[in-house]
Order: C-alpha cells, then structure tokens, then sequence
C-alpha cells in the first residue's frame, strides 16, 4: 500500500492553534514504528496557511493580528469583546473570512479547493476557517476544536468532503447536538453524532508522562518550586509579568517566565530582571545579543546565574512548543484561560480576554485543575476603577502573592495534580489514530485490517476511543 498522506492545517493567530498541531503532529511520530509494524506507511504534512497565502493577504492578515494584539491589552476593547462575546453573532466573522479569501484570490494565492489530485487522505484542521487549504474531492476533513467552545467558518462545500469533529468531552459533545452552541454558523453545525468525538484534552505526548511528578516529590521536600508564567500569543499579559517579577520570593520558587517568540517582551524580561539584580550585566549583553549558549540555553530556556529562567525562540512554532513541553514540568503555570484544554499542569488563572474564556475557565476549574487568582466578578470590578496599566500592576502583585502562598502548599498541588491524573489526557492521540484510521478504511474498506490496526493502536497506548467507533467510520 502507497503511503498514507495527512495533512494538519493550522495559522499563526495566536498560539492555540500551533499548540494543538504540534502536539498532534508529535503522536504520529510517536506512532510511526507500531504502524510500520503494521506494513501501515505514514507521512504527515504541517500546512501552514501563511505558505499559500499571497504577499498582500499576508500583509492584510498581518495587520489584522496587529491590531488584534493591540487592541488586546486595550481596556475598552475588552469591555467590548465582553459585551460581543454574551450575545455571539459568527456572521461577522465569517465576512471578515471571506473578505481575506477573495483579496488571497484576487492577488494570486492559493485558495480553497477540491484538487482532482490525491493530495491527502485526510486533513486535521486545528483552524476553525480553512481558508486555503487545497483538499482531494471527497476528502475527510477532522476539525479540532481548541476551546470549550465549537466554533467553523469555512467554505469548503459540505457536499465536498466529509467532515468529523472533535470535542475535549462529552458535555461539549451534546450541546452541540442539543443547538446550544452558538458559535456555530446554522448551516455548519454537525447533524450526524456518530461524527462528533470526544477525545479528551490535547496534552502534549511528551508532557503525559511528566505530569510534574518529580517536581511535585521536591516541592513536598521542601526544595524550590518549579513556577511558569506563560505569555499569550497576542502578548497582552507583559505588564503583569514584569510586575510579578518584582515579587516572586527567590528563596522558595524557581520562576520560568516564557515570552515564546515575542522578541520585545524578550527584551522586556532581560532588562527587568537587569534592573532587580536577577541577572548581570554581562548575561544580558549575552542575552540581548542573542548569544544564549554563553548564558546556559537548552530547550529553549535561559538560566541565569541566580536562578532566573526565561523561555525564547524566534520561530513560533518551536516556541510554542518547547512551552507546551515546559509547563510539564512546572508545579504551576499562571497563565490567561485561553488555551486550557492543553492541561500540562496546575493552572493559575489571569483575567480573561473575552467571556468565552471564562467557559474554557470554568471546565478546567471544573475539572479540578486550576483556579482563578481574581475572581472574574472583582476584576470586572477592578476594571471599572483602574486605568488598564493599574489594573495590570495590580494583577501582577496578586499573581506573585498567589504563587508564593500556592507553589508550597503540598496540600493544595497534591489535590490539583490528583485531578490531573483522573483526566482522559489522550486527545492528541486520539486525533491522530480517528485520522489513520479514517485514511485506512478509504483506501481498503477492508474490516479486518481496520480492526487489527485499531486494536493494535490500544494495546501501545496510543488509543482510547470506544470501540463503537469503528462502526460510525464503516456506515460513514
């Protein structure tokens, strides 16, 4: 049999996205050596839609994220976006897709389109638009949802391709069902059942086995604690980590502040911690000169001499993994509830960007894994009376208070990391076994292999989809 071709389709907006294509891309590497066994030759393809993009709708794009990212840490455009957010209306959003994919179009770019050549036998999407990826007629499109909440403005024609989706869990599983999910444009939301799958929460595969175990036996020993404080892709949270910088009790937390491929919070973090005496003089000229190796550099992370680390890489797709990976390995990562279905570890909660964060909040917290470190109620308060650089100063004094306090108390992450443990963390995998197994059936429709495959995929480990699955990809 030829190889088995997958695409994974994703966008530079924001670091969701990238974070749960690396992640899937991860488990089918995992996954080569048991599929060889198999006689099973796989090839995986990241398709990034800057690549097909044109020069001019790359430029439009990037000045939409410009904007994005300022506008995120505008006081009034967050008191907007909640009021929006309450009483969503997609149909907008969808213009503004469209709007981009007849510029692509007109400039030369490459566009959605059914290729008469076989291209891929399936697609995972991680972007709710697909705007320009090229797709075989009758392709099986798998579309992630990265939040706790469903949300597609594509246009590829429905009767074109056959389209999967996936959930975090159940819960989200029926409210889509049930037509409570109004992010969904009416004519996109999902009418067969059998073609939404819970796949539990995109954990990375190399942070399943981590889970902060040997960290957590050192906290309770009494040594420093491991503590991230992870910056989100539009940056808005800069001025509370500088803040919480100035706060963190050295002698007891080891902070890993990671500014991913922001370059200017980068240089932010140096001169700040420059200024605090938590790096010297000669480690920042090092740092600011991009001369990491004379500092200590692996994995994307600089240690200084006193014990201060800051994550950094230049490309985007490698930082947003390397901190995916990271916060595995942390007691605690203080982070805003934007990309919680990626679990990792104990998450400390900024305030949201967004009611919608709030629904990605409340299942973690639900869950048992995180907290907010200000309720969203006295925030909502807060924002009322501050200008946004008090409400960020204040911000970043509490998340440092809240992290000396937490990081030590061996009740308290004993609890949280428990909750952890309980949670169906195989989403990645899952994804990418639905989509092997999807592939393997088009091109055989021989039952037999397609149940030795996916029996083989549960005895490593890497799937734990019930078993009623292979009938709705049969009758699909």
């Amino acid at each position: 049999m030829d190889k088995i071709r997958i695409a994974i389709t994703t966008t530079s907006m924001g670091n969701g996205h990238i974070m749960k294509a690396m992640a899937i891309k991860s488990a089918y590497s995992n996954m080569v050596p048991m599929l060889r066994e198999e006689s099973i030759d796989l090839e995986v393809c990241l398709v990034d839609e800057r690549r097909s993009l044109s020069p001019v709708t790359n430029m439009v794009k990037a000045l939409i994220e410009s904007l994005y990212k300022a506008m995120s840490s505008s006081k009034p455009f967050k008191i907007w976006w909640d009021k929006k957010i309450h009483d969503p209306d997609p149909t907008p959003v969808k213009k503004i897709e469209q709007f981009v994919r007849t510029i692509n179009r007109i400039s030369g770019g490459k566009c959605v389109t059914p290729d008469r050549q076989h291209l891929f036998d399936s697609v995972v999407s991680t972007h709710p638009s697909d705007r320009v990826a090229i797709f075989p007629v009758h392709s099986v499109f798998i579309r992630v949802n990265p939040d706790m909440f469903c949300h597609s403005f594509h246009m590829i024609p429905q009767e074109e391709m056959e389209e999967w989706h996936i959930m975090v869990d159940d819960a989200m599983k029926k409210r889509v069902l049930s037509g409570k999910e109004s992010y969904l444009l009416p004519d996109l939301v999902p009418k067969d059942g059998r073609k939404i799958i819970a796949v539990g929460a995109y954990v990375h595969p190399e942070a399943i086995d981590q889970q902060s175990e040997k960290d957590l036996k050192g906290s309770l020993n009494g040594t420093k604690a491991s503590v991230m404080f992870q910056i989100g892709g539009a940056g808005a949270q800069q001025d509370i980590f500088l803040e919480s910088m100035r706060h963190i009790d050295y002698k007891r937390i080891s902070p890993l502040f990671a500014a991913g491929n922001n370059n200017v919070f980068f240089r932010k973090l140096v001169n700040q911690g420059l200024s605090l005496g938590l790096i010297t003089e000669q480690e920042a000229g090092y740092a600011l000169a991009s001369s990491f190796s004379k500092i200590g550099y692996e994995n994307g992370i600089m240690r200084f001499s006193s014990g201060l680390r800051i994550l950094y890489d230049k490309d985007q797709y490698a930082a947003v993994e390397l901190m995916d990976k990271a916060k595995a390995k942390c007691l605690i990562n203080v982070v805003k509830p934007g990309d919680v279905t990626s679990v990792g570890t104990v998450l400390s909660l900024l305030y949201h960007i967004g009611s919608h964060e709030i629904e990605n909040a409340e299942w973690a917290i639900e869950k048992g894994f995180a907290e907010w470190i200000i309720q969203p109620e006295k925030y909502l308060r807060m924002r009322e009376e501050m200008t946004q650089k008090e409400l960020d100063i204040c911000f970043g004094q509490a998340a440092a208070a809240y992290v000396n306090a937490r990081a030590l108390d061996s009740a308290w992450l004993a609890s949280k990391h428990r909750s952890i443990k309980k949670m169906n963390v195989l989403g990645a995998y899952n994804i990418a076994s639905l989509s092997v197994l999807l592939s393997l059936w088009k091109r055989q429709k021989e039952l037999t292999s397609l149940k030795k495959t996916y029996l083989a995929l549960k005895e490593h480990g890497f799937c734990s989809l019930k078993d009623s699955i292979l009938k709705a990809i049969i009758e699909s």
